[in-house]
């Protein structure tokens, strides 16, 4: 029995030399000033045979997450192109299978108390630039899909549907108005702050329609439009956009890759936001994916920012 134990808990230690081996190997093979996707609490969960060893235990270096210093934050974009622009050079990306992923608020661009937006972090160039090169570009926000002012009257229209008393045409035109009108304001946030978000993203052929797509997390893709706890969560893509809804952004853009059948589309996927949630979201929903490469940036509020006066 004594002699079990001591087998099982040199495997334990052995894994842990092993798995330790290849941490340090991918923080070999980072960048300067980047960590590999392996937090120290695992490594020492590891290390003490508190975790045990699968066959099918993730060693790959697939994600990699930099956060941005304070004093650096205003610069953080051209960074990142910097980074793209290198990956693309060495081989390692191609910009025709590069996803870049941006957050909007205090990401690329801050709303002033008149509600007028302006680009910060050289925004409008670093979007412009990728968009010109090919690189297909996807602005994911948390803010809501839907505002809570308009929830009765998208209730009340669904329940006039249920009840034969208007027709789905009827519906479309009374109903597609109060969804779009949060994604506008999203949109002339961006245009204000010159980017425009479909430029030259010929990948999403639907973004000259007059379509659009609404999604949510649930099992469901059709939900209960009249009940308002799905109306607050449900989620809204079109022109380049998507509002989460406050959702798990890692889940929202691994759900919506698989809707618009490009899972496999992308090889690189460059992610910035401002929030650390967003970001240890997006790098665990995208670590177990060996074939893909995530490249996520935490850009703190900076120090200094300078915002320009247009």
């Amino acid at each position: 029995m004594k002699m079990k134990m001591k087998m099982k808990m040199k495997m334990k230690v052995k894994a842990a030399f092993f798995y330790l081996l290849a941490v340090l190997f991918c923080h070999t093979l980072s960048d300067q000033g980047w960590a590999a996707f392996v937090s120290d609490d695992d490594a020492l969960k590891i290390a003490a045979g508190l975790v045990i060893w699968t066959p099918n235990m993730d060693l790959s270096c697939s994600v990699r997450s930099e956060k941005i210093s304070s004093s650096n934050s205003d610069q953080a974009l051209m960074h990142v192109h910097q980074r793209i622009m290198e990956k693309i050079q060495r081989g390692e990306c191609r910009a025709s299978d590069t996803l870049f992923v941006y957050d909007i608020d205090e990401t690329v661009l801050m709303v002033d108390p008149n509600f007028y937006a302006h680009r910060i972090r050289n925004s409008d160039q670093v979007i412009n630039s990728l968009q010109g090169q090919g690189i297909a570009t996807l602005a994911l926000t948390a803010r809501y899909a839907v505002l809570p002012i308009n929830f009765q009257f998208i209730q009340e229209q669904f329940s006039l549907l249920r009840q034969n008393k208007i027709s789905q045409q009827q519906l479309s035109k009374q109903v597609f108005p109060a969804f779009l009108q949060h994604h506008g304001f999203a949109y002339a946030n961006l245009k204000e702050a010159g980017i425009i978000p479909e430029q030259n993203n010929t990948l999403f052929s639907d973004e000259y329609s007059n379509k659009f797509d609404l999604f949510s997390l649930g099992p469901q893709e059709l939900g209960d439009y009249e009940n308002p706890s799905f109306l607050s969560r449900i989620m809204l893509y079109f022109k380049g956009v998507i509002l989460a809804s406050n959702q798990p952004k890692g889940e929202v853009l691994k759900h919506f890759l698989t809707l618009k059948n490009l899972s496999s589309r992308f090889k690189c996927i460059f992610y910035v936001d401002d929030n650390k949630s967003h970001i240890d979201n997006m790098n665990e929903t995208f670590a177990p994916i060996p074939s893909l490469r995530l490249h996520s940036y935490h850009l703190p509020l900076p120090e200094f920012i300078f915002v320009p006066i247009d």
